[in-house]
């Protein structure tokens, strides 16, 4: 599983008590079972429903903060190691070599944008806004006099095109 599942699966029970309509509906029901497997069997569709319901509903900078600190402290569950820790060495490799020898290097991902460029410079050396991947759709509001974006629970982009 990717490191962003593994921290929409955290948010599903960090998030359990504000949504109890979650104790009787389907993946969430499974998931605060602990069946993993049966939540997952939706495929795709699930997953995305998931990470959409999981990662909406705060600033984006509340969100940033919340990856933060997971990603600081968040362990495999078969490995034990530190998600940073599990990272392929030559994918860091190439990219540093690249870098040094006057290239611009670039993530490109199907994963969320918002949830890697938190983490993404300190692990891999590359920098937020050259992590490209899919998003989530925001709206403006203005909290306490000052401008802010609430994540929505909507996919704005995925993988290089819009979805309506």
């Amino acid at each position: 599983m990717y490191f962003q599942l593994f921290f929409a699966l955290k948010r599903v029970k960090a998030l359990a008590s504000k949504h109890p309509e979650w104790k009787t509906r389907e993946p969430f029901s499974s998931l605060l079972q602990g069946n993993v497997k049966q939540a997952l069997a939706g495929g795709e569709k699930t997953i995305l429903g998931i990470v959409v319901e999981t990662h909406a509903g705060m600033t984006t900078e509340e969100f940033r903060q919340i990856v933060r600190d997971w990603i600081a402290m968040a362990r495999h569950p078969k490995t034990g190691k530190l998600f940073t820790e599990m990272v392929y060495q030559p994918m860091l490799e190439l990219p540093a070599y690249l870098r040094a020898n006057g290239f611009k290097t670039f993530i490109v991902s199907g994963g969320g944008i918002e949830f890697m460029r938190p983490w993404t410079e300190k692990i891999c050396g590359i920098l937020p806004e050259q992590v490209i991947g899919s998003s989530i759709r925001t709206k403006f509001e203005l909290r306490e006099g000052k401008p802010v974006l609430i994540r929505l629970p909507e996919i704005g982009f995925i993988e290089g095109y819009l979805s309506f």
